[in-house]
């Protein structure tokens, strides 16, 4: 899934995913670090899995930001 995208365009793509569909791409973001068990994941509905799967993207398409202590560091 291509993060750098319009929004619009990626949040068209999350609603076409089904749910295994939903859950690879969830389970590949590179951030936000998310820790669901498969048993969670399974409990979802396909509107709250593809809901979660849209903030995750909206989270990983932000830059990362530096912490206090890496920022007074230069």
């Amino acid at each position: 899934m291509q993060l750098d995208r319009p929004i619009e365009a990626l949040l068209c793509e999350i609603a076409s995913l089904d749910r295994t569909e939903c859950v690879e791409q969830l389970r590949s973001l590179p951030r936000p670090a998310m820790d669901f068990t498969d048993e969670y994941l399974a409990a979802m509905s396909l509107e709250r899995l593809r809901h979660t799967l849209a903030a995750a993207c909206i989270q990983a398409r932000k830059p990362m930001r530096r912490s206090p202590r890496e920022a007074s560091v230069v």
